[in-house]
């Protein structure tokens, strides 16, 4: 249960980053707003981070941390680009298609089981991007 509340409050965290990024994009450009949010990011984070009692870091994890970074940077900046000179009922739907991708990735590496309600779940998000995009 505790998954699924801390879902739900990335859920509501990310459309909220979302609505700020396209209201801040006339004041600053996309890089800017991009290297300033991960500025501002890692300043949260490292103080979050300095207070936990236990810290569990390996190489392996530190190579997986900078892969997803090299995404997230990509797909951010892509993002912020794309909401300054897109429509947010548009950009913002497309890019919450990502999750069929996790989906499918971990079905092909992690081993997860496909099922046909998973199958249907990823249609149906389809077919509700296309719906919200028109």
């Amino acid at each position: 249960m505790e998954a699924i509340f801390l879902a739900l409050v990335a859920m509501v965290s990310f459309g909220i980053a979302s609505f700020i990024y396209k209201v801040a994009s006339p004041h600053i450009d996309p890089h800017s707003l991009v290297v300033a949010t991960y500025g501002f990011a890692f300043i949260l984070a490292l103080t979050y981070w300095s207070v936990q009692p236990t810290k569990e870091i390996t190489t392996l994890g530190i190579f997986y941390s900078f892969l997803a970074a090299l995404f997230a940077m990509v797909g951010m900046l892509a993002y912020v680009t794309a909401l300054k000179h897109g429509m947010v009922s548009i950009v913002v739907p497309l890019r919450n298609l990502s999750l069929t991708v996790s989906v499918i990735l971990a079905i092909l590496l992690l081993a997860e089981r496909l099922t046909w309600v998973k199958v249907l779940g990823i249609l149906l998000a389809c077919v509700a991007i296309v719906l919200l995009s028109v």
